[in-house]
Formats: C-alpha cells, sequence, structure tokens
C-alpha cells in the first residue's frame, strides 16, 4: 500500500529535533521577583567580545554586556531579563557571530534565539530499525532488487517548572521506504535502482497529555479500549479468529481520534471518545479506500463507601455509531446507546442492570459477487481487500490480473473451469476492485464461479471463493447469490438484570496473594430482540441476532472444604424472543480437585444435560453437535486426571467423554497419554498417548472408528558415540479410523493412516560449530485416497510412481548441515530427498536449500541463500544475496 504521507514525516521529525536539548547555548533560572538571571557562554580566540542584542538596542560597545573569561577561558555574561523570546548575536572583535551552540536561529540575519520562561521543554527519544537489501533472481530470469528501511521514532515531551518534570507530548512513529525493482535485465544499469519507490508512515500514536483530558491520534494501532457495558455491546479488540462475524479490526488500515481522561480527572470517572475510520489505505483520499465509520463513546462513574472509601457500585453510558461504506457509498448508519449501573447494598452483594437500545436490519459489507445488472448481464465484481491472505503471496496493489471461471454454459466464451481461458478476463475500476458485465446468455443463475488473479492453472493457488479462502479446497461463488441490505432502523432493544452474592475466604486469599471467595453465585436474565444489527457486540449477542432470546441463566461455585476442591453449577433457560413455545434448557455440575491425594496432580470433571425443543435455527455453545447432527436432547459425562511423577512415571493423564443420544447413538470418547522416565542416563524419555471414539454418528451402521495412537522415544549420552551423535529420536503414529481428521487435532488434509519419523545430529568436537541433521519420515496412504485411474495435480503427485501406480508407504528424507567458521562465516546447506522416485524431492519446499551468513560489525548481517523449490516462488529456483541491518 502506497501511504504517502509527507507532512506526518515532517511533523515527527520537528517533534525529534524539538525534543533534543539545546547544547548550552544559554540557561537561566528565575529570582523571586519573577525575572530570570541568564548566563550566556561562548568560546572564541578574539581578544574582545560583547553580547547585543534586542535587550540592548543592538548595541555593539555597551561596557555593561562586555563579555568576561571564565575559569575555564570561556567568554560569559549574565543578565537579568524579563520572561519572552530574544534575539542576539556575540560581537567578536569587531565580527558579528551566532551562537554556535544554539541551532534555533531565525533569518534573514541568522540571529540566534533565546527563549525565556518559567517552563521550559525537554524531551527523550528513541530511534530503532532495521534496513534490508536484497537481490534475488528467480528461476534464471529477470533479476530483482527488494530494499526497504524501516525506522521508529518514539519519545516523550516534557515540561520542567521549578525542577519538576511532567510528561506533555508522547509519541512513536514507524516510517517505511521501500524500493522494489523487478525484471532487471541489466544489473549493472543503476536507473531508479536507488530511488525510494514509496515511502509512508506504517503507523503512529500521537498523544496530548493534559490535566482533564488525553487526546490520541492514531494510524494503524490496534484498539485497545473496550465499552464498560454488560452486555457487550461494543468487542472491537477481539480478533476474528475468535469471532464468527467480521470483526472491525481485522484487516488494513485505521485512522482514530480517541480521547482518554488526563492525570487531574478525580478517581471514580472513566472515559473514552473514539472517532475511527477504518480504510484499505488511511492515506488514499479516494472514498472507495474507505471500509466503515465507527464513533463510541463510553462513560463511567464509580462510587465509593463514604467511610472505607471501598467501591460500592456504579453507573455509566456507552453508546456508538457505525457505519460501513461500500465502494464509495455510506450506508446507513447503525446507532445504539445504553445505560447501566451496579450498586452494592451490602458487603459482598452486588445488583447489576442495563437497558439498550439497538438497531434493526442488515448491511452487507461484502463488495465480491454477481449482482443481477439488467436484463442482460450480470455484473461480477471482485475486491482484492475482502481476501486477506492475497498479500502473503503478493502486495495487492501489485495485481496484474484477474478472470472468472466457472460452470459456464456448452457454447460460451470461455469453458466449463478452464483456469487458463481469459475471455472473461476483468477491468480495475479502483484500487483492488475488478469488473465485468458477462451475458445471462452465458451463465445461468446460481452456477458457481471463482475469481484467479495472475495465473491461469490451479497448480499457482491464486483461486478466490467463498467467505474470503485463497488457494484450493475453498467453496465455490454463486451467481446472483450476493446479500441485500435491510434498512436500518432504530426499533429495538436489549437489557439484562442480574445478583450476585459472594462470600470472602480469608484462608485462601492469604495462600493466594489476592482476595479469593468460598462462595459465589450469580442469577441473572437477559433479553435481546430479533433481528438486531450489533456487528461489533460480544460472539453471544452476534450469533443470535437473528432470532433475538430471552435467557435465564445461574451461575455458581463453592468450596466446600478447607481445601481447594471447588464446585460449579451453571445452568440456563432459553427461549426465542417472540416464540416462548420454542426454548431450550440446560446444566452443568462439575468439580475441579487439585492434588486429592499425593500422586495426582488433578482430578476434575463434569456432567451436563441440554434440551432443544423446536429450535430451528439457533447455534448453542456445543456449536458441532447442534449443526452437524440436528441434535435437539443430549446428556454428557467427563472425567479427567493426572498423576504427579511416580518412580519411572513423569506423568499419567486420561479422560472419558460420554456423550448420550446423539441421532439415536451414544458416543464414546476416550483419551489417554503418558510419559515414562527410564532410570538410565541413556534414554530422554518414551511417550505416547492414544485417542478412540466409540458410537461415533459419522461412521456407517455397525461401524467404530479405529483408534489413533502415537507413542515417541528419544535416547541421548549414547557411550562411544554421545562426543559424536547428540540423540536418536522416533515417532511413529498409526490412525485408520481418521480420528486425527476430525477431532481436536484441526487436520483435515492429512492423506495417510500411518506414519513414522525418525531424526539424529550428528557433531564433531575437533570441529566446533559443525552439525549434521539428519531425518526421515515415511506415510502409508489411506485406503481408496486416489483411485488409480484419477488424474492427480502436482501436489498428490508425489504418491504416484513412474508407472503411475499409488504408492503404498511414501518415503523421503531431510538431510541438512551446518558449520559457523570462528570469523563468523556459517553455512546451512539441506536436502529433501524422494527414496520412491530416487531423486531430488519436486514438490516440497525447500528441496535443496544453501544458505551463508556472514555477520558484519555488530548490527549487520549479510546472506546469501541458493533454493531450489521456494515456496514463494511457485517452487521455482531462487537465489537472493540480502543484508540485513538492525540499529
Amino acid at each position: 500500500m502506497q501511504r504517502k504521507a509527507i507532512l506526518l514525516v515532517a511533523l515527527v521529525l520537528a517533534l525529534t529535533l524539538w525534543a533534543m536539548p539545546a547544547l548550552g547555548a544559554y540557561k537561566f533560572e528565575q529570582l523571586p521577583s519573577g525575572k530570570f538571571l541568564v548566563t550566556f557562554t561562548y568560546q572564541t580566540a578574539a581578544s574582545e567580545v560583547y553580547l547585543v542584542g534586542q535587550f540592548n538596542d543592538w548595541n555593539t560597545k555597551d561596557p555593561n554586556y562586555k563579555m568576561t573569561k571564565n575559569a575555564d577561558g570561556v567568554y560569559e555574561i549574565t543578565i537579568e531579563l524579563a520572561k519572552g523570546v530574544y534575539e542576539y548575536k556575540f560581537f567578536a572583535d569587531g565580527e558579528w557571530k551566532s551562537d554556535p551552540d544554539n541551532p534555533v536561529t531565525v533569518p534573514p540575519f541568522g540571529n540566534s534565539v533565546a527563549t525565556i520562561s518559567a517552563g521550559s521543554l525537554k524531551g527523550e527519544v528513541a530511534i530503532k530499525g532495521e534496513m534490508n537489501n536484497e537481490f534475488k533472481q528467480v528461476d534464471k530470469g529477470a533479476i530483482a532488487f527488494n530494499n526497504d528501511l524501516k525506522l521508529q521514532l518514539e519519545g516523550t515531551l516534557q515540561e520542567v517548572n521549578d525542577d519538576q518534570a511532567t510528561d506533555r507530548f508522547q509519541y512513536m512513529t514507524e516510517f517505511m521506504v521501500e524500493n522494489k525493482v523487478k525484471n532487471v535485465e541489466d544489473p549493472f544499469s543503476y536507473q531508479s535502482l536507488y530511488t525510494p519507490g514509496n515511502l509512508y508512515v506504517n503507523k503512529f500514536n500521537l498523544t496530548l497529555l493534559q490535566k482533564y483530558a488525553n487526546t490520541s491520534l492514531q494510524g494503524n494501532i490496534n484498539d485497545d479500549v473496550n465499552s464498560f457495558d454488560y452486555l457487550g455491546l461494543v468487542d472491537v479488540t477481539t480478533s476474528k479468529d475468535d469471532r464468527d462475524n467480521y470483526n472491525i479490526n481485522d484487516t488494513g488500515d485505521s485512522l482514530r481520534l480517541r480521547i482518554t481522561p488526563g492525570s487531574g480527572v478525580s478517581n471514580g470517572w472513566d472515559y473514552n471518545l473514539t472517532l475511527a475510520k477504518y480504510a484499505y489505505d488511511i492515506t488514499k483520499s479516494s472514498t472507495s479506500s474507505v471500509k466503515k465509520y465507527y464513533t463510541g463513546l463510553n462513560l463511567k462513574k464509580d462510587f465509593t463507601h463514604y467511610l472505607t472509601g471501598a467501591k460500592v457500585g456504579e453507573v455509566g453510558f456507552t453508546g456508538f455509531a457505525y457505519q460501513p461504506v461500500v465502494l464509495g457509498e455510506a450506508k446507513d448508519i447503525a446507532l445504539t446507546g445504553a445505560v447501566f449501573g451496579s450498586w452494592e447494598p451490602f458487603d459482598n452483594f452486588t445488583v447489576r442492570a442495563e437497558y439498550a437500545h439497538v438497531p434493526t436490519g442488515d448491511i452487507s459489507e461484502s463488495l465480491t459477487g454477481a449482482y443481477d445488472y439488467n436484463d442482460q448481464y450480470w455484473k461480477f465484481v471482485f475486491n482484492a481487500y475482502e481476501y486477506p491472505d492475497i498479500a502473503d503471496i503478493k502486495p495487492i496493489s501489485e495485481i496484474e490480473e484477474v478472470h472468472v471461471v466457472g460452470a459456464f454454459n456448452e457454447g460460451a466464451a470461455a469453458g466449463a473451469w478452464d483456469p487458463a481461458d481469459k475471455s472473461y478476463a476483468m477491468t480495475q475500476v479502483a484500487d483492488g476492485i475488478w469488473e465485468i458485465l458477462i451475458p445471462k446468455t452465458d451463465i445461468n443463475a446460481n452456477a458457481g464461479y471463482k475469481f484467479i488473479f495472475d495465473a491461469d492453472s490451479w497448480d499457482a493457488g491464486h483461486e478466490c471463493g467463498q467467505n474470503g479462502h485463497v488457494g484450493s479446497g475453498g467453496s465455490d461463488l454463486y451467481v446472483g447469490q450476493v446479500a441485500e441490505d435491510i434498512p436500518i432502523k432504530q426499533d429495538a432493544q436489549a437489557y439484562m438484570a442480574e445478583v450476585n452474592y459472594r462470600i470472602f475466604d480469608p484462608r485462601r486469599s492469604f495462600q493466594l496473594g489476592s482476595e479469593a471467595y468460598k462462595f459465589d453465585v450469580t442469577v441473572g436474565y437477559k433479553a435481546l430482540q430479533n433481528g438486531a444489527y450489533l456487528p461489533i457486540a460480544v460472539n453471544d449477542l452476534y450469533k443470535m441476532r437473528g432470532t433475538g432470546f430471552n435467557k435465564a441463566y445461574l451461575s455458581t461455585y463453592y468450596y466446600p472444604l478447607n481445601n481447594d476442591l471447588k464446585l460449579t453449577f451453571d445452568s440456563y433457560y432459553q427461549t426465542y424472543y417472540e416464540d416462548w413455545d420454542k426454548f431450550g434448557y440446560g446444566a452443568n455440575l462439575g468439580f475441579d480437585f487439585p492434588a486429592p491425594v499425593s500422586f495426582l496432580a488433578y482430578v476434575k470433571g463434569n456432567v451436563e444435560r441440554h434440551d432443544f425443543k423446536k429450535a430451528e435455527g439457533w447455534i448453542y455453545g456445543d456449536e458441532n453437535i447442534i449443526k452437524d447432527n440436528n441434535v435437539r436432547e443430549y446428556n454428557r459425562l467427563f472425567l479427567e486426571a493426572k498423576t504427579n511423577p511416580y518412580g519411572w512415571v513423569n506423568y499419567f493423564t486420561g479422560n472419558v467423554q460420554y456423550t448420550n443420544k446423539i441421532a439415536d447413538k451414544d458416543l464414546v470418547k476416550l483419551f489417554a497419554e503418558a510419559e515414562l522416565l527410564f532410570p538410565i542416563e541413556q534414554i530422554a524419555y518414551l511417550k505416547g498417548n492414544i485417542d478412540y471414539v466409540l458410537g461415533d454418528p459419522q461412521m456407517a451402521e455397525g461401524e467404530e472408528r479405529l483408534p489413533r495412537f502415537w507413542v515417541e522415544g528419544k535416547v541421548h549420552h549414547l557411550p562411544v558415540v554421545q562426543d559424536y551423535i547428540t540423540h536418536i529420536l522416533v515417532n511413529y503414529e498409526y490412525d485408520k479410523g481418521e480420528i486425527k481428521d476430525h477431532s481436536w487435532y484441526g487436520d483435515d488434509d492429512n492423506d495417510w493412516d500411518q506414519r513414522i519419523y525418525g531424526e539424529t545430529k550428528f557433531v564433531l568436537p575437533q570441529l566446533p560449530g559443525f552439525e549434521v541433521k539428519v531425518s526421515g519420515e515415511s506415510r502409508k496412504l489411506e485406503e481408496n485416497k486416489y483411485p488409480a485411474d484419477q488424474k492427480v495435480d502436482k501436489d498428490s503427485q508425489y504418491y504416484v510412481a513412474r508407472e503411475r501406480a499409488f504408492i503404498d508407504w511414501y518415503t523421503f528424507m531431510t538431510i541438512g548441515a551446518g558449520y559457523e567458521f570462528p570469523f563468523g562465516l556459517r553455512i546451512d546447506a539441506s536436502l529433501k530427498y524422494d527414496l520412491n522416485h530416487n531423486e531430488i524431492h519436486k514438490y516440497e519446499d525447500d528441496a535443496i536449500k544453501v544458505e551463508l551468513t556472514q555477520p558484519i560489525g555488530e548490527y549487520s548481517t549479510l546472506k546469501a541463500s541458493y533454493n531450489a523449490k521456494h515456496p514463494d516462488h511457485s517452487s521455482k529456483e531462487c537465489i537472493s544475496l540480502k543484508l540485513q541491518t538492525l540499529f
């Protein structure tokens, strides 16, 4: 992104110079009368020196301003001045001289300037950064030069009064200077190689510190101030990975003005006012760069006990205005306001309540799609900024071509799903936004399609589908299936009320060093009207926005004994907002008992019950059960324990989870893991675990999923060879039941059911800094993963032998060697070899890699590398030379 921000550059450089103190040009101190004694010094070989200036009408022979030498041989004079700004010079042996120790001068004569005030400013500045200069050639093609500089300035300006320094201004700015030159046929041509191609401010935070308010101007700084409300109407600090909705802070740039309490705000008051613009690029003036505007006001006042000073309550207000912008069109504004408060009428008993006025409707913030343009055409729109993963492949600004591929009709200009046919090439209409009109005779409504950028094959992984997915495996987009706006109305509400009671536990508080409670119970009720538009609310509000809800809940814990046994109980009853006949309820009773006996580290477990009546469209906490299996009622039991080290056993842990009534099938999940420590020095450890699922509803009737187990052992300090072989590690995993494909491992792409891995490392005592690491891996392909007559893509070909028979066990090894010379040069080399095809691996990244690293001075490093299969360049040969400097 090109962010031309010269004004900000000049501002921060000015602040930096301002923060640097004068080099002893003059100094002053205030007298009781309010005037100042000002001492000027001037070092020169002249025989006669006068101080002249506005204070003596520039008289060059005034005896009262003749300077004398001090004990150090430096001319010096002390005069009395009132507060103000004065121009001055020295008149030495008949010549006018500016003060060489004072950098502040004014034209046209270069007079030095002295600023005399009751308070002065001094500052601190820290400078750090990183510079990279890289020469690169890919696949023996044209040469590229990548040069960049990152410079970060941060510091504080302080006001000094009576030797007391008070922070008045804080600043942080990160500059980026980039120069990327591609396709240099003649590397000895210096044209434009050293001309900065992009200069911008990457991020900044400038804060003016005042008594009642601190005002910050921020660019691309994460939002770390949230609202105070109990419902969670504002939740802008949560990342997209933790949320179902597209979070406001997720991608792109942000420009924000924030006001927070200053040092003079009395205790008990807290507030923050935010005015923010979120954009693809904050320095672009075009409205197409803007994504959304957000304004929020949060205010809270604490109340304390008049005798003890302890907090007994609070009241507050949360409000925000949210307006998305799509292709320069400002959508409807969503307004929300809430009042909330709590009160503690007596010790450890608290009442909380909140009422909020919230909007209804819905605004589609996505631009990508195929729209019904008129009777003859579909309008296809591709917004590259809705695909953040593209930035991992190349900068969005460098995309050169985008075209549409899909299920086109017979006889259309493009064949069905042919990535090389660019008959439907798109036109760029704005930064990162591409469009094309396609006749309705060429493609039908609801037909699938994808966008492809800068590629003509599937191997590149440049296809873009639903939900921002880039690469293979994503879902198709569909013609005409785009979300339409529902006008925003300010006509809904949300509210909550709850009470909390606690019993203080002095024993545990003393042990923990903080407040702890023996008993805690919360009973509450909350409601959200259906159809609410809450794009930045907490997850549970956002998920239930479509139907709304009424929810009563109870949550409690209790320590019944003088130990750490903890009992918990949670329950709820929930209905649709408008239809009380559709309801659900649940309860969870659990315990957690650390160290119940000497050989156990802990024991914990819980039992829960859930029942959902006519709850179509609802999503509860256990999403997988509800969504995948259409479950309306289930019971679950969970129990887990872990041992302390004992004898040869470092630990043993195991758990069992029994779930009753999932699509009329019970489900049992078993897991166990253990690590053994042998009383033999040469055996470092032996550990393993096992997963087992009984009654998995995804299996066919009468079939059970096979168990998965994993075991690993490591030996070291081997007799005779311990000076040469540091260790030997062996790992084996068995997963014919595909548990790893579907469980908490989260690996849905593995296509093997057995795997063996081993590694060792060689060193030479006679040659310090030298090491060789050898590893091998063999994977047994899952049965029927690739039928013998299937056309396989590049990523699958390494499972196919030369005669096109699929390999039963696919095996390759990796050899890596490194050596660091006494003078600092380090050489690293690695090779991945395909043992099935007896050749250097074709499809693994870094199949051949050689890298040389040489420190240059204390902060610079020179790296040269050769990479035969570089993942950043579609597995093409790559050589590079890079100089990195940190300061």
